[in-house]
């Protein structure tokens, strides 16, 4: 199995017309063996170790970083004592929240957020001035909202 920590990006990768069945023969393989294959490329100036794996029915070469360029965590944790019926409960919370990964349930509203913020800067409205409570300018930042909520809803009607 492949630490997850070593991925880094996803390329498509597309036959030439001469390359159509040797592609799909590599395609049907890594399918049939319900394995990825471990390579090395040229990106970029750079040589970095990749997978070939498939995802709808197109071969897909995600890059890898080397081991010594993934970050080691520079902490410890020290729980104390647990205790059985902790653990049970957190067993217990796990399966509670437990589900299906779908990428569609999840929006990345960080675009949103700019967008706004470039609009107010061309409508001329001093976007940095943060308020706090009411505000008759429409475009406020909201420190509340900052600490509590997603950037979409940092600026707008208040």
């Amino acid at each position: 199995m492949i630490d997850p920590m070593l991925f880094e990006k996803s390329y498509y990768l597309e036959p030439e017309k001469s390359g159509a069945k040797p592609y799909a023969l590599l395609r049907q393989a890594l399918l049939d063996a319900d394995r990825m294959a471990v390579v090395t490329v040229a990106l970029r100036q750079r040589t970095s170790v990749a997978v070939l794996r498939v995802r709808d029915d197109v071969i897909v070469l995600q890059t890898m970083m080397w081991p010594d360029e993934v970050r080691q965590p520079d902490f410890s944790v020290e729980p104390g004592e647990i205790k059985d019926a902790e653990v049970k409960m957190a067993h217990l919370l796990v399966e509670t929240l437990a589900g299906d990964f779908d990428a569609g349930d999840f929006e990345d509203d960080y675009a949103g957020a700019v967008e706004a913020l470039v609009k107010a800067k061309i409508d001329g409205v001093p976007v940095f001035d943060c308020h706090y409570g009411t505000s008759n300018n429409r475009y406020s930042i909201k420190i509340d909202k900052l600490l509590t909520s997603s950037p979409s809803s940092w600026i707008g009607d208040h």
